[in-house]
């Protein structure tokens, strides 16, 4: 008939946003074995907080419009007055 106490065996989260899909990448054979012999300590939040950096950065490009965040501003000055300067947003 099951376990009545299931519910309390079951894992929960205290997170904003709960882990429930799996993602798999490929790395050479150094790596695998340094994450085995625990050379970085929890090292599966760390690939999900570099993930998170890195979609963070491409949805703010995507907001800016990309190539449209470097702007050049030309200045003129005694020295050289066709010089450029390209500025990043």
């Amino acid at each position: 008939m099951g376990n009545p106490d299931l519910k309390k065996y079951q894992f929960t989260t205290t997170r904003e946003r709960p882990l429930t899909e799996q993602a798999a990448f490929r790395v050479d054979q150094p790596t695998k074995a340094a994450l085995k012999a625990g050379k970085i300590h929890n090292w599966q939040e760390l690939c999900r907080q570099a993930l998170d950096r890195a979609l963070s950065e491409i949805e703010a490009e995507e907001d800016i419009g990309g190539w449209q965040r470097f702007v050049n501003f030309t200045t003129i000055s005694p020295s050289n007055p066709c010089s450029k300067r390209i500025i990043r947003l």
